[in-house]
């Protein structure tokens, strides 16, 4: 599965229109609180994101554990869009729902997910959007440590792409701050681990995906997309040069 992954990986990059950025926690974390403040450039066909993913050791889809806030412009009545990615040792299974009453637009908004052993909530702006609970075999099975993601990207699939033009690029999505809090099972409440404001990328935190991409997605992320700027991490797409930086 790994030798068919990264062969994936590679067919994407060949393929490739554009180069874009993606950054994860070089530690991993099972459970917690997950908080982002986050302006997305509203551009269709693009899809920013925020979310946890489990990558081993021994991936295989039928173990997959991934929760996700993605922004999809493409979607216009419902451009924001919230996932549960999950194995049951057989299958691999998706749990997605659409926020009602939300459009992010061009402004900054604070997205936090909230996952433990009883429970897995998301929050835009302080007000919940999505519970599931208990009762919900994907709360049970999302139970492997994960890193925590940022990417911006271009799907290949039609509700995601519609309205795409590449015209105006560059195009910047920015994350102003994100925070981390451990769960405490005995007080059954969060406490901050720890909280970056971007004064600085640092390199013992997070990992910029370079030459990476996946299928069903025309951009390869590279490390060059990734900066920060007047306080702001910021995830560049552009169109692909021939070669790569």
């Amino acid at each position: 599965m790994k030798i068919l992954a990264t062969v994936l990986a590679m067919a994407s990059m060949a393929s490739a229109s554009y180069k874009s950025g993606e950054l994860k926690t070089v530690e991993t974390f099972r459970y917690g609180k997950f908080v982002a403040k986050i302006k997305a450039p509203n551009k269709p066909g693009t899809c920013l994101s925020f979310f946890t993913y489990w990558n081993g050791p021994k991936w295989v889809p039928e173990r997959w554990n991934e929760l996700d806030f993605e922004i999809v412009p493409s979607v216009a009545d419902h451009p924001v869009s919230t996932n549960i990615i999950y194995g049951d040792g057989t299958w691999r299974r998706e749990s997605h729902t659409y926020v009602d009453g939300l459009d992010p637009a061009s402004d900054w908004h604070i997205y936090m997910i909230e996952w433990t052993p009883d429970y897995i909530r998301w929050s835009v702006d302080g007000r919940e959007v999505r519970a599931n609970s208990s009762f919900d075999p994907a709360v049970k099975l999302i139970s492997k440590p994960q890193s925590l993601m940022m990417n911006f990207w271009t799907p290949q699939f039609p509700q995601w792409q519609q309205g795409f033009s590449d015209i105006d690029m560059p195009w910047h999505a920015e994350y102003d701050f994100v925070e981390v809090w451990d769960w405490n099972k005995k007080l059954r409440n969060f406490t901050l681990r720890w909280r970056d404001d971007f004064d600085f990328l640092d390199l013992t935190r997070w990992q910029p995906s370079n030459n990476y991409g996946f299928t069903d997605n025309s951009t390869t992320f590279m490390g060059s997309q990734v900066f920060v700027q007047q306080g702001s991490l910021v995830l560049q797409m552009a169109k692909a040069q021939i070669a790569f930086d």
